[in-house]
């Protein structure tokens, strides 16, 4: 099973949009096909990010609640600076490493231009779902 670490523009699109593509990841993530493995930084930047764009409260609760019931929790031990573009989603990166997570699924260009860091694969929600449909 991936162990799958999303940006938080997954649920934004998910919840925004809705995006169906980050729609399916998000379901999918809900039933089961993956992990998700998310750090506190990671968490706090859902809530913020989702409250800010207008996600009612209740349905940020529910969606936290959905993650601390289901998701790998993890601490970030290890600081990188890999994304000079944009330093703030070097979290996503170092949770994943910190996590062993195989996949980082995301929208953001600073992070896909990276395509791979030390085994892990940076994917857009589209080109995930193609590659759970190739297992």
């Amino acid at each position: 099973m991936d162990k799958v670490v999303l940006d938080t523009n997954v649920f934004v699109s998910a919840y925004l949009k809705p995006n169906r593509i980050s729609v399916k990841v998000v379901d999918l993530w809900i039933l089961g096909v993956f992990q998700l493995v998310v750090c506190e930084e990671i968490l706090d930047e859902y809530s913020e990010i989702l409250l800010r764009k207008g996600i009612s409260y209740n349905l940020v609760k529910e969606l936290n609640k959905q993650i601390w019931n289901t998701a790998i929790k993890i601490k970030i031990h290890k600081r990188l600076n890999l994304v000079k573009d944009d330093p703030d989603d070097d979290k996503f990166i170092e949770c994943a490493l910190e996590g062993k997570a195989n996949i980082i699924v995301s929208g953001d260009p600073h992070l896909l231009k990276l395509e791979v860091f030390r085994g892990i694969k940076i994917l857009t929600p589209k080109e995930y779902l193609e590659l759970l449909i190739k297992k």
